[in-house]
């Protein structure tokens, strides 16, 4: 058993240093090193590594760090105060997605209730490639970043109205509007009590931990905040990410932030690692070999379908702020322009 764990730990570690290694030679982000690891090792590749529930795991737990480091990156007064933006942004996005590929997959011939899952799964993105793609590149904090943090922060929320009618038509049981009603209030609460209730504590309990002048009671502090606030989300019907997401934002603000960055990095960055590696070990050539011509076609209408209605959304809200900073009154000093700039 001890070999068979050793031999599979050398092959992902040797597999994503030469992954890495040559993308990184090309000037590639190290995400696409991770990915070709995964598809080289993994069951349609060498078939070294299996995937098996302790993987899926530790994956998981990569995303909650990697969330949990972003929130830190982020400022909760901020963030309330571009709330009308995020929303109205997610809510387009999401929206338009779902309906446009609803709508084309029913007209296919597809049944309604599977092509509103798919529509809803087309909507979503990576919230792990995208935050790892604008940490490489210096973004998060960028007026960009955290636009799209924010989108992808709604998209996880909207994912719970789809899993509850999954789950309600995997059980072909006609949809509860009253349990889905149930699981967003839910949530809300769980949000309002971590961001608001939450705050306080987790800094306290940081200080109590930092006077202690103990490294290893500070890093267990900093773990536990991070798994913690990631439970209490899942018991709230959320994605693990989002509350620690949350709980990152409770530190931001403090004088902890760049103790418990530096302390986490490591972590965060092994297991992120290892969420793209089962990514890449998830990945069938053989169906691109069977059915090249439709793989490529559903790829251009995702992606190109996709980025037109996020084009149009941009235009939109452009279009809104433009409305709103030409409503607000122009100081002497034109202290408006920032707005609209």
């Amino acid at each position: 058993m001890t070999e068979h764990l050793l031999t599979q730990s050398l092959a992902i570690i040797l597999a994503s240093a030469l992954g890495i290694g040559f993308f990184a030679a090309s000037r590639m982000p190290a995400a696409m090193g991770y990915l070709l690891a995964g598809l080289a090792i993994g069951p349609y590749g060498l078939n070294l590594v299996g995937m098996s529930d302790d993987t899926r795991f530790l994956a998981e737990l990569g995303l909650i760090f990697l969330m949990f480091m972003v929130g830190l990156e982020f400022s909760l007064n901020n963030l309330l105060a571009a709330r009308t933006d995020v929303l109205l942004a997610g809510s387009l996005q999401v929206g338009a997605t779902l309906t446009v590929i609803a709508a084309g997959l029913w007209w296919l011939g597809l049944e309604p209730r599977l092509a509103i899952l798919l529509g809803g799964a087309v909507a979503m993105s990576s919230t792990a490639v995208v935050v790892k793609q604008l940490a490489e590149q210096g973004e998060v904090s960028s007026q960009h970043g955290r636009f799209a943090i924010g989108i992808l922060l709604f998209q996880d929320i909207a994912t719970i109205p789809l899993l509850v009618a999954a789950d309600s038509w995997s059980r072909q049981a006609a949809f509860d509007p009253l349990d889905l009603l149930q699981h967003l209030a839910l949530a809300a609460i769980t949000l309002a009590a971590v961001a608001v209730i939450g705050r306080p504590l987790v800094r306290m309990v940081l200080a109590n931990a930092a006077r202690s002048h103990s490294s290893d009671l500070f890093l267990l502090t900093a773990l536990l905040t991070a798994l913690g606030a990631a439970y209490v989300a899942h018991l709230a019907g959320l994605a693990l990410p989002v509350g620690a997401f949350i709980a990152g934002m409770a530190i931001s603000g403090s004088d902890f932030r760049h103790r418990v960055e530096d302390d986490l990095r490591p972590f965060r960055d092994i297991l992120v690692g290892l969420f793209f590696i089962t990514v890449g070990m998830g990945i069938d050539l053989s169906l691109i070999v069977v059915s090249p011509g439709t793989v490529l076609a559903w790829c251009l209408v995702v992606l190109l379908g996709k980025a037109l209605v996020i084009f149009v959304v941009g235009l939109i809200l452009r279009r809104a702020l433009q409305l709103r900073c030409a409503s607000q009154p122009t100081s002497p000093m034109g202290a408006n322009s920032a707005c609209c700039s």
